[in-house]
């Protein structure tokens, strides 16, 4: 059991009980599984709608309810900011993070409903941050950061000619499965025109190459149709694959800070394991370069 400290009124969550803190939380799969990182005004209860699977999504495909890691903040905004610093960083620095309280990834939640204490919903781990920086929005989907030698996320996405492709559709062999932030850009159509001028080497090689962006069907019909494209356009307009790999996150550009879908490429093996990872990728030359690492396997 951890040590426990009084909270105050925002830890209540019974009826009537005003919130008065705000929580910046990390859940869990399992201990170093797939993680989420959200914002809260009333922990217990947003911990308990994760075990449920309120929210239809990225935590409830991928079973992400354990409460490993949470902080206190005294405003809604701190919680906010701390939140996108969270988001920010790589994985390895994130379960350092969850680690460093909670070496045993210990449901927290679990923690502080079974205190020894009758009235154990007012308590809270003493090890909660009482910093009020840094932080970010209170919704979003924390990205799994998948790297080589990881199970690929299991995905099932509508494609530009009427159809659908799935991880399990794909199993047995290799495929590329590349992330494009946006249909007919001049990034984006370069990189599917590179990566539809090597089909036939790819298609040599054994593997089928798919391109994903969260732009509508409608759309990567048009797209295709305009460049003659060669390779499979996904469809996740609901985001549940570009979070499940971990490219969905903050950007900017010009000043400006929004969401968007991170320019990366996976290579996966017939077995589901990632071979490969390229994390912002830059077009020129990379769908040679992931050509030549396939060809490698």
């Amino acid at each position: 059991m951890f040590p426990l400290i009084p909270a105050k009124a925002g830890i209540q969550n019974g009826p009537g009980g005003q919130a008065l803190d705000f929580f910046t939380y990390i859940v869990a799969s399992r201990r170093n599984g797939t993680i989420y990182t959200g914002s809260t005004d009333s922990l217990l209860v947003r911990a308990g709608q994760h075990k449920a699977k309120t929210f239809k999504g990225f935590t409830s495909r991928y079973g992400v309810a354990r409460l490993v890691w949470f902080e206190r903040h005294a405003t809604r905004d701190a919680a906010f900011r701390r939140e996108r610093q969270i988001k920010k960083w790589n994985r390895p620095w994130k379960l350092r993070l969850i680690e460093e309280s909670n070496p045993d990834w210990k449901d927290l939640a679990e923690e502080i409903r079974l205190g020894d204490l009758k009235d154990a919903e007012d308590w809270i781990p003493a090890f909660a941050g009482m910093s009020g920086n840094e932080g970010s929005e209170m919704t979003g989907s924390e990205n799994a950061q998948i790297e080589a030698g990881q199970p690929a996320p299991a995905f099932d996405m509508a494609t530009s000619d009427g159809g659908r492709v799935s991880s399990a559709s794909l199993s047995g062999k290799p495929y590329v499965l590349y992330f494009y932030p946006k249909a007919d850009t001049p990034g984006c159509t370069s990189e599917g025109q590179d990566f539809s001028a090597l089909a036939d080497q790819f298609a040599a090689a054994g593997a089928t190459v798919v391109g994903a962006s969260r732009d509508p069907v409608k759309k990567l019909d048009r797209f295709k149709a305009k460049y003659d494209l060669k390779v499979v356009l996904a469809s996740d307009e609901p985001g549940d694959v570009t979070a499940a790999f971990g490219v969905w996150g903050e950007k900017s550009m010009y000043g400006r800070t929004y969401m968007g879908v991170e320019r990366a490429t996976f290579l996966i093996d017939g077995a589901g394991v990632v071979r490969r990872a390229w994390r912002k990728v830059r077009v020129k030359g990379h769908a040679a370069e992931v050509l030549a690492a396939l060809q490698s396997l």
